[in-house]
């Protein structure tokens, strides 16, 4: 995630997340405006760049969800997940938050040793807020 963002740009976002023991992974993020009377709204699109990665909406309030597929569960190496995805920008000058969760797998099919991570970055526009 940039630290300032252009209004409209373009930015190619890679999520890597690296667990012990992990056999599978995933992971779910979401775009949203940190402040004013924006805040919590959709902030940008999101566009997947492989079958690794989908993008789904709520309903209320709408908000895109970027997440993985299921054949985005599979390790790039052992203990080491990751994803990439587009994220155009928005227009409007407010600072954006992106907020991700991602989950570590043992594979046995149940959730006794998985574990789940959150975490956040915040983006402002460039000479903006």
């Amino acid at each position: 995630m940039p630290d300032a963002y252009e209004p409209g740009g373009r930015y190619r976002i890679t999520i890597v997340f690296v667990s012990e023991g992990m056999t599978r992974a995933g992971f779910q993020a979401a775009f949203r405006f940190a402040d004013g009377e924006t805040q919590g709204k959709q902030a940008g699109r999101i566009e997947p760049i492989d079958t690794r990665v989908t993008v789904s909406a709520s309903a209320a309030p709408a908000v895109e969800y970027v997440h993985h597929s299921a054949s985005g569960t599979e390790l790039a190496e052992p203990e080491l997940a990751s994803w990439s995805f587009v994220w155009t920008a928005p227009n409007a000058g407010d600072p954006v938050m992106i907020h991700v969760a991602a989950n570590s797998a043992n594979g046995d099919n149940s959730p006794l040793g998985d574990l789940v991570y959150t975490a956040e970055a915040r983006s402002r526009a460039a000479g903006g807020r």
